[in-house]
């Protein structure tokens, strides 16, 4: 970083992270108070104590920070040091609650960041054999990690005089159109609390189990995949209940803020939204590719094709993570088809993970545009479009930046599994599916799987949760040391 750099570059300013931590430990005391409630009404009693300890201890945080004084604005960087640190401290925070249930240190510690993350890998030897109140528990993170306790603390505490915008980094395409953070935020939480209101209700009539509904809602609107049962969907034992929850995942995967258009704005309006569409078309190709290669590559009966294809496509697609069948048992080129689905992801604004299908147009519409640039003279002037709007630099940038990124990521962990001597394609399929924050397993993630393994899936999940940059600001020399800002 050259002088005039580093003049212009401001740290964090540790008394902003001190306050805004403080608001978050009360946000995080009322969170964890559902989990004291399971675990005391299953008489669970010493989960109950360490979770009431845990409690005792956010409140006195909040109670010792919130006299802090409230800064008149927020940098960049600290709202993503916090989110990033958010993640990472919550995993650690629920491993004692989680080894409670008869887990490893280290199981714990992966049981607690899959369900933060929302990614839904499990190295559980029998989930059946597991208590009520931990499956109910790790399903409570998922839905709380789909969220997020960033727009958590944007709805609930940040007040309208703050520029909290940067709270919400990925959501900041929209930040501008719905009149700041903190009202971008509730909205976000009431269709939030709708589609998973409606998730249960729409579960439990499909199932007939309590227990059951409440989990599977929790995992499939966060669209995190944390099943109750060893066979995923397949327990189910009518047909139709894997399809509905599978389609509760899907709904996790759109944009939570275009629901809320639906009930804003004209249905015309809202249904032309290119995330919605691309989503839809993400799917149907995956669904047909999936079909076509497990009838005529895996052998499979074409009603087996028509019934599990579309199931296991839409999981991927939108990174929640349930299954009917093993992923074990499909071909090489069928786990193929779900490595792309699951690495494209769903949409921005969403709980999904992956790249992004928007991504993913902006840099093919920057491909098409660089192939016509080739016909043109030198000049013309023509610059890519997307949805009749002209790309900006920035988002270029940021689209390329990420997916560079999450293939960064997933070819240097892919090279560690490789190095332990496990199967090439099922590795691969393993560490997107964690980086892509799905759950699916091809059978890599498991009980006796090496620690350093476990730790690598635990910290690709982390990353990829945050799409690695709030990471890299993390290990940013100038967010620690440098000026501070007045």
């Amino acid at each position: 970083m050259n002088k005039q750099q580093a003049a212009l570059s401001y740290r964090v300013r540790f008394h902003v992270l001190a306050w805004l931590l403080g608001r978050l430990s009360l946000i995080m005391a009322w969170l964890v108070a559902p989990l004291l409630a399971v675990t005391l009404w299953y008489g669970a009693y010493v989960p109950c104590g360490a979770l009431a300890v845990l409690i005792a201890a956010l409140l006195v945080a909040w109670f010792g920070l919130r006299r802090l004084p409230e800064p008149s604005r927020i940098q960049e960087n600290e709202s993503l040091v916090l989110a990033a640190g958010t993640f990472l401290g919550t995993s650690l925070v629920m491993l004692l609650p989680l080894k409670l249930a008869g887990l490893s240190s280290i199981d714990a510690w992966f049981e607690a960041v899959s369900g933060i993350t929302t990614t839904g890998l499990s190295t559980c030897p029998r989930i059946e054999s597991m208590p009520d109140w931990f499956l109910l528990a790790r399903a409570w993170l998922q839905w709380c990690g789909g969220l997020g306790f960033v727009v958590f603390s944007l709805a609930l505490v940040v007040r309208p005089g703050i520029l909290a915008k940067g709270l919400a980094v990925a959501e900041a395409v929209e930040m501008t159109t719905w009149g700041g953070a903190a009202a971008y935020a509730r909205r976000v939480l009431a269709v939030y609390l709708v589609l998973t209101a409606a998730a249960i209700l729409v579960l439990l009539l499909a199932q007939g189990n309590l227990r059951d509904a409440v989990a599977y809602a929790l995992s499939a609107v966060s669209t995190g995949g944390f099943a109750p049962h060893d066979a995923s969907l397949a327990h189910f034992t009518r047909p139709y209940a894997p399809v509905v929850a599978t389609l509760v995942g899907v709904a996790g995967s759109v944009p939570l803020i275009a629901y809320w258009r639906f009930c804003d704005t004209p249905w015309r309006v809202a249904a032309a939204d290119l995330q919605l569409r691309a989503i839809v078309v993400a799917n149907l190709i995956a669904i047909v590719s999936l079909v076509v290669c497990m009838g005529l590559v895996d052998g499979r009966s074409w009603s087996d094709c028509l019934y599990h294809g579309p199931l296991q496509a839409m999981s991927a697609q939108s990174t929640t993570g349930f299954s009917t069948l093993p992923a074990s048992e499909l071909s090489n080129a069928s786990r193929l088809i779900l490595i792309a689905a699951m690495l494209a992801g769903g949409g921005i604004g969403s709980t999904a993970g992956g790249v992004k299908v928007l991504r993913l147009l902006i840099l093919w519409r920057v491909v098409r545009h660089m192939v016509r640039r080739t016909c043109l003279p030198p000049h013309a002037v023509l610059e890519p479009t997307l949805a009749g709007r002209e790309i900006n630099s920035p988002e270029i940038r940021s689209a390329l930046a990420v997916a560079l990124l999450f293939l960064a990521l997933v070819g240097c962990s892919w090279l560690v599994f490789l190095a332990h001597g496990e199967e090439p394609l099922d590795s691969l399929f393993e560490v997107v599916s964690a980086t892509a924050t799905v759950g699916l397993s091809s059978g890599v993630t498991r009980p006796d799987l090496p620690a350093v393994l476990k730790c690598v899936l635990g910290l690709d999940m982390l990353l990829g949760r945050m799409e690695i940059f709030a990471w890299l600001v993390w290990l940013h020399r100038w967010t620690w040391f440098g000026k501070r800002a007045d």
